[in-house]
């Protein structure tokens, strides 16, 4: 079975099945609740996972018991809908489910029929091939997000039409665009009267205003409380802050943004041939349209060969201007954000798909003064449901979702990353799988793996890695860094460093406060208990369940094992074609050339410098509080006694 931070009890069909994943839950997570419910951890918090729960995208479908919809969702029975209402969801699923009427409505998913299958009972054979069991096709019913923002994060909605009451969610707010008309906040299921957002008058209205000027109605209370205030030469196309004092502004409001209009590559309706976002794979013909730091970029001399970003290279890229570009390179958005009117700082910035952007002045001040809000690309579609400084600079196929990290998410090239909490970075990553839930105060950096990076717990750097395999399920306090790896490096728990490893088996399953270092092996060196260090081994076997306060270094060998040890000191320098096993010892086993067996020892003293002739020799079943030395050709099977020398 394999083992997540995801409860599956729920998954389970008898009540032998629930008893086992109990019992693996319980000595994997003790801490975490055991029941019939499904649940997931964030920041070392266990919530249960619900219909409303985050990770849920714009479009995504749950099985329901009732015809009863949650707020934020519809029902999956095939009824045609606003297209300029739940305009976020036609711009996920379009008309794949029907036109509606061709014009102003589109068709929901029909999951109602009894002939949509439900759910599939899958078993094994002996040889790993499924079996198809059952399939329950019962009538049941199915809803749909129209929203990304699962999870009951208020946002600001918009459209051209007036929002309905089954619309949105408590705490919302919803632009009109075509009348310029703000409603909300949404209170006890009702969205109240519009507020004109144009002209002046008592009762509402905007009042346009430089941001100099507004600093000096704040400073001179004279700003008309309840009025709509848009600072129009702020935030690219306009701030709009309603005033709740006389000197003050709401904390939040309305960011009119211009945003690059086309993340798909491919042509777009005028003419323009978009590229996505510029990454050092990639090639440009004359013309061709590409993304960086949240501004479009147009190719003036074609790239024949991977260069540099596009604002390091003039020769080859020229900038498109928000303020004069004539093709529609750029898209108006409208995005909730928290501004600080004294600092002239956004802090905040928000969406519609879940994503919250931002830092405060003194942390921006820290980062050379750049506002993550301006270069994060707001309108690409597969970023959804994060919490951080920005997301920008990402070529991906995949998704980035669900993190929750002080730092930036950047220059990414590959599939997904998703679900991590850190206070460091996640960046310069290219992968087809995934890197996601790390929880980490250090830096995720330069990774390119076909596999996955996930589950880490750790406040340093998981760095540098080319593997096809998994880093996965770690917890540390130091580095895992510069591995490349066909197999995994997994379920390691510890405080020093697991690095410049190059092998195709798997690190596993360790426990240490020292290192693994510079492995070079294609089998494992896994479940290990120490707090010294595994390093400097080159190897085709195993080295495992070794539980030491030494060190286990410089091995040279084809061995199969070097495993179930258990010593204070440390197993150095072998080179054996067979297996070093069952030690405990509190001295040392070093510096051996054998083709026997060291195993089986419990001593308090050494075994060293042990060379095997031509016959195969084995040093076996020893408690000893001596040593064993020198060049030997027979067994040594004596208790308690010191040895040295050879027959």
């Amino acid at each position: 079975m394999k083992r997540g931070f995801l409860n599956t009890i729920a998954l389970a069909k008898t009540e032998n099945e629930k008893e086992i994943i109990r019992s693996l839950w319980r000595e994997k997570f003790p801490e975490a609740p055991v029941d019939d419910k499904t649940y997931g951890r964030k920041n070392g918090d266990w919530s249960e996972i619900t219909a409303g729960g985050k990770g849920i995208p714009c479009g995504g479908i749950v099985s329901w018991p009732s015809t009863a919809v949650p707020g934020g969702w519809l029902l999956c029975d095939g009824s045609a809908v606003s297209r300029a209402l739940y305009a976020d969801l036609f711009a996920t699923i379009g008309t794949n489910w029907g036109e509606g009427d061709g014009a102003t409505t589109f068709n929901l998913p029909n999951l109602t029929k009894s002939d949509y299958p439900i759910s599939v009972d899958i078993s094994y054979d002996e040889e790993g091939n499924a079996i198809v069991d059952s399939v329950d096709t019962e009538k049941k019913y199915h809803i749909i997000n129209y929203r990304a923002t699962t999870d009951q994060i208020n946002t600001i909605l918009h459209g051209t039409v007036a929002p309905t009451a089954g619309f949105g969610l408590d705490g919302d707010f919803y632009i009109r665009t075509d009348t310029l008309e703000i409603y909300g906040p949404k209170m006890a299921g009702s969205w109240g009267e519009a507020t004109s957002m144009v002209g002046g008058g008592s009762g509402g209205g905007i009042i346009n205003i430089l941001y100099a000027d507004l600093v000096v109605e704040i400073e001179n209370s004279t700003l008309v409380t309840g009025k709509f205030y848009k600072i129009i030469d702020r935030g690219n196309l306009g701030l709009l802050f309603q005033a709740i004092d006389v000197n003050k502004l709401a904390i939040d409001g309305v960011r009119f943004m211009l945003c690059p209009a086309y993340y798909t590559i491919g042509a777009d309706a005028y003419g323009n041939n978009w590229i996505g976002v510029w990454n050092l794979t990639k090639t440009a013909t004359l013309n061709d349209l590409t993304i960086w730091n949240g501004i479009v970029w147009k190719c003036i001399v074609e790239v024949t060969e991977p260069l540099d970003s596009p604002d390091q290279n003039v020769v080859n890229w020229e900038l498109i201007s928000k303020s004069a570009f004539a093709n529609h390179e750029y898209l108006e958005m409208i995005f909730g954000c928290s501004y600080d009117v004294a600092n002239d700082w956004i802090c905040k910035q928000w969406d519609n798909r879940g994503n919250v952007f931002g830092c405060d002045y003194n942390t921006g001040q820290n980062n050379d003064g750049i506002n993550y809000c301006d270069l994060s690309d707001w309108n690409d579609i597969s970023i959804i449901d994060n919490q951080c400084f920005g997301i920008f600079n990402n070529s991906i196929s995949g998704e980035i979702r669900d993190n929750r990290n002080i730092g930036t998410i950047d220059n990414n090239r590959g599939g997904s990353i998703n679900g991590n909490s850190n206070n460091g970075y996640i960046s310069n990553n290219s992968v087809l799988g995934e890197i996601a839930n790390n929880y980490n105060k250090g830096v995720i950096v330069s990774n390119s793996n076909e596999g996955s990076i996930l589950f880490n717990l750790n406040t340093d750097q998981i760095s540098s890695n080319s593997n096809i395999g998994d880093i996965v399920h770690n917890f540390n306090t130091g580095q895992i860094s510069s591995n490349s790896n066909i197999g995994n490096i997994s379920d390691n728990f510890n405080t020093g460093n697991i690095f410049d490893n190059s092998n195709t088996g798997n690190i596993s399953d360790n426990s240490n406060k020292g290192d693994i270092i510079n492995n070079s092996n294609k089998g494992g060196i896994y479940c290990n208990f120490n707090t010294g260090t595994i390093s400097f081994n080159l190897n085709l076997g195993d080295i495992y369940f070794n539980s030491n306060i030494g060190d286990i270094s410089a091995n040279s060998s084809v061995v199969r094992e070097i495993g179930y040890n258990s010593n204070k000191g440390e197993i150095i320098s072998n080179s054996n074609t067979s297996n070093i096993t069952y030690n405990s010892n509190a001295g040392v086993i070093s510096n051996n050339s054998n083709i026997g067996s060291i195993y089986s020892n419990s001593n308090a003293g050494r075994i060293e410098y042990n060379s095997s002739g031509e016959a195969e020799c084995n040093i076996f079943l020893n408690k000893n509080n001596g040593s064993i030395v020198g060049t030997w050709t027979n067994s040594v099977t004596d208790i308690g006694e010191d040895k040295s020398g050879g027959s």
